[in-house]
């Protein structure tokens, strides 16, 4: 056999037809396969063309027709026209594979091959309902559609699938929505974004009418989306916050996994969701001083923790340890929905929640991490209590302060003002008349989170400018 590079190329067409041309890459790179058609509609008058471009004439050109059995049971076909370039086949019919052989002036001869399989809607969807999938769900997608290759094997035509079906995500507070995934599938599709709610799967095709929905998939998955919203903070607290979602009245509002760290004073207090999916059934929390988990540690934060578990769950686990290994957690809590924990110290803290379903064995864990940073204490040495809304009160500024007292004096010595709540300040009275301008006296005393003891004495001065 000589060289065949005379002809440039080869084309394919059907007349009469609706049909879509299919590739994959084992079409092309392995068995030499010319081209495989999905045909929706056929008549009794289609016929097959194939163009051999940068021919003036063909030569030696015949048909052969080979069916499901086996591409070496070859038919010939005698009747077909050749004109030019050009040869086509009357009367074709869909699956079918088609063999097209002709040479040119100097005897280059080429072989060139096509496969119609009829388009065929999905009627059934399947999956094995006594196995329990954590991570990825087998779907069976019939009727397959196939081909013959030249290597004698059925294989698969991939078609594009839609599947919609409900997932458990967080989005505009709420937690189920529908979800959309395009695929290409043929009889044996995996779903890698496994649902871990109950859900129907909804299956179109893409270029295609039609809607098939499936039986109610009972999920044994679970996931969560675990968040902590902090309490409110004074007004001077020394607070630094940043990356990080604010709610209508300001606190922070973080997500695990977000990827960032907020930084604040203690103690602090926190509201914990796990936002769990409802197969869950079982509930961890771990709390660390550390992203590594690894050792014990003890604080001064306040930690409400709610788990907002779903019916289903019927073990709960809060861990709390001093790295985001958890390798020896210092603190396990199980089932309680609400609890509250207080640390000591200053530093890096975090979360980590695992939920699971026991008889499945499906587990999911997120965590996430924030800091408490050290004690200070700020006094200012004036205020101004003339109603304008600045500098009214005499407050300190402040950061993972856990005790409190604040004493103040006239210049007599007299007591006019005792507190122990820092976020109150003095607004410059004694009893229910306004003090007089001048100088007060002040002695306080605060105990740090991370154990610093604060004993101030000092003099503040009292103006009253106008507003």
């Amino acid at each position: 056999m000589t060289g065949m590079a005379c002809f440039a190329s080869t084309s394919f067409s059907i007349s009469k037809a609706k049909y879509s041309a299919y590739h994959d890459d084992y079409l092309t790179t392995t068995n030499g396969q010319e081209e495989v058609y999905v045909i929706d509609t056929i008549s009794s008058k289609s016929s097959i063309s194939c163009v051999f471009s940068g021919q003036d004439s063909l030569y030696n050109c015949r048909w052969s027709q080979f069916s499901t059995s086996s591409v070496y049971n070859l038919s010939e076909i005698s009747n077909f026209n050749v004109v030019g370039d050009s040869t086509w086949v009357n009367g074709v019919s869909i699956g079918n594979g088609y063999l097209v052989e002709a040479s040119d002036s100097a005897g280059n001869k080429i072989r060139k091959y096509v496969w119609l399989t009829p388009h065929k809607v999905v009627s059934s969807v399947k999956w094995q309902s006594d196995t329990s999938y954590c991570n990825q769900l087998p779907l069976i997608v019939e009727p397959r559609m196939t081909y013959l290759s030249l290597s004698d094997y059925q294989m698969p035509v991939r078609r594009t699938l839609q599947f919609t079906y409900d997932v458990f995500e967080m989005q505009a507070g709420d937690t189920i929505f529908s979800k959309s995934v395009s695929v290409k599938s043929d009889s044996l599709f995996v779903i890698t974004d496994i649902p871990t709610v109950n859900t129907t799967f909804d299956i179109t095709e893409d270029g295609y009418d039609w809607k098939m929905t499936t039986d109610t998939f009972f999920t044994t998955a679970v996931n969560a989306f675990p968040q902590y919203s902090t309490s409110d903070k004074a007004e001077n607290e020394i607070d630094e916050e940043s990356g990080f979602e604010h709610d209508s009245e300001g606190h922070v509002v973080y997500y695990f996994d977000g990827g960032a760290t907020f930084r604040s004073s203690g103690p602090l207090f926190l509201d914990l969701k796990s936002n769990a999916s409802p197969k869950v059934d079982d509930i961890q929390w771990q709390i660390a001083s550390d992203s590594a988990f690894t050792n014990p540690y003890t604080g001064p934060l306040y930690l409400d923790l709610k788990s907002n578990a779903s019916p289903k769950v019927d073990d709960i686990q809060w861990q709390i340890a001093s790295d985001s290994a958890f390798t020896n957690p210092y603190t396990i809590y199980n089932k309680p929905t609400i609890f509250n924990y207080k640390f000591s110290e200053a530093g890096t803290h975090c979360i980590k929640l695992i939920v699971k379903n026991k008889k499945s064995g499906c587990d999911y864990e997120s965590a996430g991490c924030f800091k408490i940073v050290s004690s200070a204490l700020y006094i200012p040495n004036t205020f101004t209590p003339n109603g304008d809304g600045k500098n009214d009160k005499f407050k300190v500024a402040y950061s993972s302060i856990k005790s409190y007292t604040c004493r103040i004096y006239n210049q007599w010595g007299r007591k006019i003002y005792d507190s122990d709540d820092i976020t109150e300040g003095w607004d410059g009275k004694i009893g229910s008349s306004e003090a007089p301008t001048g100088v007060y006296f002040y002695i306080i005393t605060a105990k740090g989170t991370d154990g610093t003891d604060y004993d101030k004495k000092g003099t503040l001065n009292l103006l009253r400018s106008a507003k």
